[in-house]
């Protein structure tokens, strides 16, 4: 019983820590990042309305090459994903991305994709995952 209360009170404290430092880090950057994904957003509605689906993944692969942070990371896959969910079907685009339920060619196709277009960028295949959703929404 003893070992329970211990191991209980343990379990505690370590929540207590983790809930402080989630505050802590959302009081100095939270505001910070909502803005910048609202902002990425923003920009990729704007940007799909007058483009082609070819073109916003040129611009997204454009901006994941200079990404180097986790904040750029979620502002890319939010331009991504707006850009897509606004612009005009492009014929083709989508015949060489493989569907997301397809996993054996989805993971294939995000490792080649990302080791060509962003090699040294660890999120390319969060950001990438935009594309295979997109793709995989309308017929191949």
């Amino acid at each position: 019983m003893r070992v329970f209360l211990v191991v209980g009170a343990w379990m505690l404290g370590v929540l207590a820590v983790l809930a402080l430092a989630g505050f802590i880090l959302w009081s100095n950057y939270g505001r910070e990042y909502v803005d910048a994904i609202q902002t990425a957003a923003q920009e990729g509605a704007a940007i799909g309305k007058s483009k082609d689906d070819g073109s916003c993944y040129a611009l997204t692969l454009d901006k994941l090459k200079a990404c180097d942070s986790f904040k750029c990371t979620l502002e890319t896959k939010t331009f991504a994903s707006s850009c897509f969910r606004s612009t005009r079907v492009q014929t083709g685009f989508c015949e060489d991305v493989p569907r997301i339920s397809n996993v054996v060619k989805y993971l294939s196709w995000l490792g080649d994709t990302c080791e060509e277009a962003a090699p040294d960028n660890d999120n390319c295949g969060k950001v990438l995952e935009e594309v295979v959703k997109y793709c995989s929404s309308r017929s191949h």
